[in-house]
């Protein structure tokens, strides 16, 4: 089983000695199934051994968990005693909606405090035929900006059924937010791709990236990535400008993103989202979303 690294904070109490860490674990960012019953294993590992009377309550949550808000998904199960090392819980997922649902745990503990680890990666519920988009940034936390002031934001797909389109988005933490890109087009199938942010695009503070896809039944998922981007726009004259604020990069794989329906839909984006900024891709000879996707794709 593949081990995730997670974040682990601590919530605003009153804490004593140390917090409580422990690692929920997934098996990968995307592409995460219950059985054919509907029950999916979600495991943990303590890394510090909880006390006698610690317990643990298990959430999901349908949008990612943000960097600027309070979690507050809903309850899978509560007042489980954790066992030293390893535990298990079967969440029967029959009774929760479809779509992709990030998992996070929080573990109170009456001497160590209170503490949460959030699921690296979504889990995706489908009851009915159709199998709803799942989305991760995979981009490192530490990842930095090239000398080109360039920074390569790639994630993991998985929507099987449907073409799909994905936007990108910043906020900052004084509530200021902006989009970088709308509507790049996916074929079904694919993996990965990966989309280079020019950060002088960007005003000169820190900035926080989400990835939004939508696709052909309806269905919508997002992730935020882990880390974050100062903005350069003061190292230009005019100050940055957002019309161009991203490109196109190429990516291993190949495939053609092929056309999308006419209803397709549009990602969940204000009416205020923006234009779409230039995607002219290292050998492309093109200048559009279409050249983005057929070269920005792995399957």
């Amino acid at each position: 089983m593949k081990r995730l690294a997670l974040i682990a904070a601590s919530l605003p109490v009153v804490v004593m000695a140390h917090v409580v860490e422990f690692d929920l674990q997934l098996p990968a960012y995307v592409g995460n199934y219950p059985s054919d019953g509907g029950i999916y294993a979600l495991e943990w590992t303590d890394v510090i051994a909880p006390g006698p009377k610690a317990s643990v309550t298990i959430f999901g949550t349908r949008a990612a968990l943000s960097p600027f808000d309070a979690p507050d998904g809903s309850v899978i199960a509560s007042d489980i005693s954790p066992s030293s090392p390893v535990n298990v819980f079967d969440w029967d997922t029959t009774t929760f909606e479809d779509g992709c649902w990030q998992p996070y745990a929080i573990i109170d503990d009456p001497i160590e405090g209170r503490s949460i680890t959030r699921g690296e990666g979504r889990i995706t519920v489908a009851n009915g035929g159709n199998v709803p988009p799942a989305i991760w940034v995979t981009t490192p936390r530490a990842a930095l900006p090239g000398p080109d002031r360039r920074l390569a934001l790639e994630w993991a797909l998985d929507e099987p059924d449907d073409p799909s389109l994905v936007s990108v988005v910043w906020r900052a933490g004084d509530g200021e937010e902006g989009t970088l890109v709308a509507g790049l087009p996916l074929s079904a199938g694919t993996r990965s791709a990966t989309y280079a942010i020019d950060v002088r695009r960007l005003p000169p503070k820190p900035i926080f990236l989400r990835v939004i896809v939508s696709s052909g039944d309806a269905g919508w998922c997002d992730a935020w990535w882990g880390g974050f981007v100062t903005g350069r726009s003061d190292e230009l004259v005019d100050g940055g400008t957002p019309s161009d604020a991203g490109i196109g990069t190429h990516d291993a794989g190949s495939g053609d993103a092929g056309s999308l329906p006419p209803d397709a839909g549009e990602p969940p984006l204000p009416a205020d989202a923006g234009t779409e900024p230039s995607m002219k891709a290292p050998g492309c000879g093109c200048n559009s979303a279409e050249g983005f996707a057929s070269l920005a794709m792995s399957i």
